[in-house]
């Protein structure tokens, strides 16, 4: 709720006192999940910076990604990528955060995407690119 309400103090008074950064609540969501959806970036930051021992690499920063991705929040975007996120995680159907802001016309964070590396040629489980999503979507420029 703290995190959700953007509450960073009470936030950091819960670290302190042990609370646990990667305790997922009842939709199965983390606290670092509602932040990067919410394009909170300090409170990205702060817990990325408590969790700094946790893999790269796991549901909770890939999901992170993508949803800061949807979104359009290009600084939490970038946040993630520089802790060490790798660009083209994956969610089931195989979408990148480079589909997930093709789909969403997120053109700053499509741009930020490729500034780190983001494959335009990888493909979803049905054999999708990120172009052919925007192109569906009709965003002309997100095509370009």
């Amino acid at each position: 709720v703290a995190t959700q309400n953007k509450d960073i103090q009470t936030v950091e008074l819960l670290l302190r006192s042990g609370a646990h950064v990667n305790k997922k609540v009842d939709n199965g969501w983390t606290a670092l999940m509602v932040a990067s959806q919410n394009g909170d970036i300090e409170m990205v930051e702060l817990l990325m910076q408590c969790c700094k021992h946790f893999e790269k690499y796991n549901i909770d920063t890939t999901v992170s990604l993508l949803e800061a991705s949807k979104n359009g929040q290009v600084e939490t975007v970038k946040s993630l990528l520089d802790s060490g996120i790798h660009v083209d995680e994956r969610d089931l159907n195989g979408w990148t955060s480079l589909m997930k802001a093709s789909r969403y016309n997120q053109k700053k964070t499509i741009s930020q995407l490729m500034e780190h590396g983001a494959n335009v040629t990888g493909t979803d489980i049905y054999g999708n690119t990120a172009l052919m999503i925007a192109a569906e979507y009709g965003d002309a420029e997100a095509v370009q």
